[in-house]
């Protein structure tokens, strides 16, 4: 549990994230601070453990009123937050303002006891009339879930209130009541700042100490690795020290850095530190009595201390100075803050490697891919742990200490370690904890010839099923490297491809994802394993056919008994599913047959194929079942049998196809209804966040890192790219994908959970030239995809004649042309003069292809369709025998241009067109 400053600001930091999306959302800030309250950002004391918020400008006074009538109170008891939101105003108001404020939270009981469960009712009989909201889960341990629930019930309550200001005002037009305008909110954040600038940077009530020396004075450096340092030496500022204040352990000298941060546990005294202690402080040996405090380490740098590098030209430590003294100045808590952040923000793995020699990390990387695959390790085995350690890398087996020791700080190269070179130094060892046995490791450089009695080590290790003995020191970053990389290579991946196909219409940019793309992503014969066959069926069915087979397999059940189903817990761990349990009951209820005497639900969708008895048990009605839906039957019977053969395929792939109205909520997630969540039915129509397509297809690579996948989509130019992108449009960059090198994620909008796009997923795209030039494309989007350009190919049809007219040449003339009149990204493809052999596929192709594709090209200017078809296909009328009325019009003669009509060619003179097209005459 967080304390009471770090559980303010938190919320205050999650109130103003809503602010910055919308500036409209505004909150009470504490205006007026009392001694002790000067850095408190909302109403509240840390002694009664509470503090609240509210969202409106609503004056109140009556004796004893001190808050305000509507409050967001946030609490907390034990390891629990609660929250409440307290609605309170005296039953006997003096004047109009308290009157109409009472008439408000009257108002209001009724409309928000509809949608929120309240713990307190509002009563006329006592002093005050007040009620509260019950919280939606009785205990919370995770801040972010309280502060998600807070979301939903401030959409449900704001609307209601400020819906009944307004008709309250209709009775009293004085009556001031409002939201928090903008303006007000600024005046608040101002005065804030201003009262945190006054008090923030030095707290009154907290000294932040430097304790520091030089090697030859504290060595401090080893007196933390080997948890000796528990107490300080004091000389000036004694007399203000005292429990609660922050140290800084700083060195100076040639490693100068931040080496822990410490907390004083004991008031000042005069005590002599134990005899095996001195040497960690003093190079001397005088060890009398002096003034010293106890202090505990609560944050230890030492393997990888904030350098004086990692600091310098930071402003915040423009005055951060250092000298020989313990005490040598009154830090302030700002810099204490910062050195803290400057270490947690940086990536301590990245931050070794780079200072590594990089054929020796290689060879020290292979090592250990090799234990990985020699022993079929997994990154969650707890048999292992991957272990930055100040400038080296560890890779720990099991408790026997079977450790691959990369060092860089004296010497490049990495030593391995087993338990055999221990035996001569047990004792050494012996009631020692681990870090002593790592700082021992610092000496020892292994070669080559030791490998193999490693290897046997670790076995002797992981047929123990042994847990590893030091699993503090885990490094995400050092594991995912390991496990990310040796995939890829075990695999053959590549990296990511991001490649959009374009060119003019018919030049077989669709074709050729099919022909050539969609067989690198499908898995056929002996690839799939039963597992994942499994799970492809599951994610190609509905909730009811899954719900259907569990109750076929169960026989009568509860909805818990359904939950744990292995169909149903594997579709939802593939669905991302937040209320699996809400999804169930409500599918089984709109799919009940109608005759239900249970089940009340109105809203019936076929198939209707469940019945729920009089004990509350939901059964499958076999009659129903096999009439209506026989083909689950015949699901399990494929998943239960399955044998890989060669018609078993399957598809890691999707195809989309992108158009005007193709949106965000398609392609990521969105907001679609939802089914009631109890088994009462409900007439509120609810909502859920539903997956999109890319969204399920990068659940389905990331829980498949082994097997590569692709989304294809056609027409990618015809969408609204940023939209339907929006955010991704970054994470689809390759090296920013999960595991790359520069791997980042995001915050969804609508679900608020993280999201990276895998490494094994590939984005293919199409776009037609002649709808939309490449320029006319998203310039982001342009930058993060390379282009494959896809012109007429005329050796696909050189071997198409007909008559002996050769199409490729006709073809070829037609688009000579086309790029005189307009450009070359216009030009008709190959494939619409594919597979035609015959006068009448010749007559259709112009008739229903290529000339309707010209008259869109020029805009029905049917003279230059006869520029490119030639009189075959065009032809010319004068119009100067056409007279007009008698009417007397300046220039009239003017109007008798020429027109020109199209002609329908047939099998009988498509033959005599085509020469003509082609300047040629047709043979007697």
């Amino acid at each position: 549990m967080i304390n009471y400053k770090d559980y303010e600001k938190k919320v205050y930091d999650w109130l103003m994230q809503k602010h910055e999306v919308d500036p409209s959302f505004t909150f009470s800030l504490r205006q007026n601070a009392s001694k002790g309250t000067e850095l408190d950002y909302f109403i509240g004391t840390e002694k009664s453990n509470y503090f609240g918020i509210t969202f409106w400008t609503l004056p109140i006074s009556y004796p004893g009123s001190s808050s305000d009538c509507i409050n967001l109170i946030f609490e907390s008891k034990n390891d629990y937050y609660t929250y409440k939101f307290e609605f309170t105003q005296t039953n006997s108001p003096q004047d109009a303002q308290n009157k109409s404020a009472l008439n408000l939270i009257e108002a209001i009981e009724t409309p928000i006891k509809e949608k929120i469960v309240l713990q307190r009712e509002g009563s006329r009989d006592k002093k005050m009339f007040a009620y509260v909201t019950k919280q939606r889960t009785d205990s919370y341990t995770d801040l972010n879930s309280m502060l998600g629930d807070i979301e939903k019930d401030l959409e449900i309550i704001i609307p209601i209130i400020n819906k009944h200001i307004q008709i309250e005002k209709k009775e009293n037009s004085e009556f001031e009541a409002h939201r928090i305008s903008t303006k007000e909110f600024q005046n608040m954040q101002a005065k804030l700042k201003k009262r945190f600038e006054k008090y923030g940077y030095i707290n009154k009530n907290v000294n932040y100490w430097i304790f520091q020396g030089t090697p030859d004075i504290y060595n401090i450096t080893n007196a933390l690795k080997a948890a000796h340092l528990k107490s300080w030496k004091v000389a000036a500022h004694k007399d203000k020290i005292k429990i609660g204040d922050k140290v800084i352990i700083w060195q100076t000298g040639k490693n100068a850095g931040c080496y822990a941060l410490a907390e004083v546990i004991s008031e000042v005294s005069v005590f002599e530190e134990e005899p095996h202690e001195q040497w960690y402080y003093t190079n001397k040996s005088d060890a009398s009595a002096t003034d010293r405090v106890k202090i505990k380490i609560t944050d230890y740098y030492a393997d990888s201390p904030i350098s004086d590098e990692d600091i310098k030209g930071n402003p915040c430590f423009y005055d951060f100075k250092a000298g020989n003294q313990g005490t040598n100045f009154n830090a302030r808590k700002e810099q204490y803050e910062e050195i803290k952040s400057l270490f947690n923000s940086k990536n301590s793995f990245e931050k070794v490697r780079s200072k590594l020699d990089p054929s020796i990390f290689e060879e020290f990387i292979s090592f250990v891919r090799s234990l990985i695959k020699t022993f079929n390790l997994k990154p969650n085995d707890p048999r292992i742990v991957f272990s930055v350690r100040g400038y080296k890398l560890n890779f720990i087996v099991g408790q026997k200490y079977c450790v691959n020791v990369y060092s860089s700080k004296n010497k490049q190269n990495f030593g391995l370690i087993s338990t055999d070179k221990l035996s001569n130094n047990n004792e050494k060892f012996a009631g020692k904890s681990p870090q002593t046995f790592y700082n021992y490791l610092d000496s020892l450089v292994v070669g080559e010839k030791e490998k193999q009695n490693v290897l046997e080590a670790v076995e002797s290790v992981l047929d123990k099923t042994t847990k590893s003995g030091y699993s503090k020191s885990n490094d995400i970053e050092f594991q995912n490297y390991v496990f990310q990389v040796e995939a890829n290579e075990e695999k053959n991946m590549k990296p990511a491809t991001n490649q959009i196909l374009y060119g003019p219409p018919g030049t077989g940019k669709t074709f050729y994802l099919k022909d050539q793309l969609f067989d690198r992503y499908t898995l056929k014969e002996n690839a799939i394993t039963k597992e994942k066959f499994f799970e492809d069926k599951i994610t190609n069915l509905t909730w009811w056919q899954v719900i259907a087979i569990a109750l076929i397999e169960n026989g009568t059940s509860k909805v818990n008994d359904i939950l744990e189903n292995r169909w149903v817990k594997t579709k939802a761990s593939l669905s991302e599913s937040k209320n699996v349990r809400a999804t169930i009951w409500g599918t089984l209820q709109m799919h009940t047959i109608t005759s239900s005497e249970n089940v009340a639900y109105k809203q019936r969708q076929n198939p209707l194929i469940f019945d729920k008895n009089n004990d509350k048990m939901w059964q499958l009605l076999e009659e129903e079942t096999k009439e209506q839906i026989p083909e689950v039957y015949d699901i399990i019977d494929e998943v239960n049998n399955f044998k890989s053969n060669n018609e078993t395929v399957i598809k890691n792939y999707d195809f989309v196809t992108f158009h005007q109205s193709f949106a965000y909520e398609d392609f990521i997630e969105g907001i679609k209804p939802v089914f009631p969540e109890t088994e009462e039915e409900t007439k509120d129509l609810g909502y859920k966040i539903e997956d999109g397509v890319f969204k399920k297809l990068c659940i389905k690579a990331k829980n498949d890192p082994s097997n590569r996948y692709a989304i294809f989509i056609d027409e990618i130019n015809r969408g609204n790219v940023s939209a339907i992108f929006g955010e991704l449009i970054t994470l689809i960059e390759t090296d920013k994908r999960s595991g790359a090198k520069n791997e980042m994620s995001i915050k969804l909008p609508y679900s608020k959970k993280e999201f990276s796009v895998p490494s094994n997923l590939d984005i293919y795209g199409t776009m037609n030239t002649a709808d939309r030039s490449v320029e006319a494309l998203d310039t982001a989007l342009r930058r993060r995809f390379e282009f494959k350009e896809m012109m007429p190919d005329y050796t696909v049809i050189e071997n198409e004649e007909v008559d002996y007219i050769k199409l490729s040449e006709v073809l070829k003339k037609i688009n000579e042309r086309i790029e005189l009149l307009i450009d070359r990204d216009h030009a008709i493809g190959h494939s619409y003069f594919c597979k035609v052999n015959s006068e009448e596929k010749l007559a259709k192709a112009f008739n229903t292809k290529i000339v309707p594709l010209l008259q869109e090209y020029f805009y029905g200017d049917y003279g230059k369709i006869g520029l490119v078809l030639g009189k075959g296909f065009v032809e010319k009328e004068k119009n100067d025998a056409i007279n007009f009325a008698d009417f007397s019009y300046e220039n009239s003669n003017d109007f008798k241009a020429p027109s020109y009509l199209l002609k329908q060619v047939n099998e009988d003179n498509v033959i005599e067109a085509v020469l003509s097209l082609l300047g040629k005459k047709q043979a007697e």
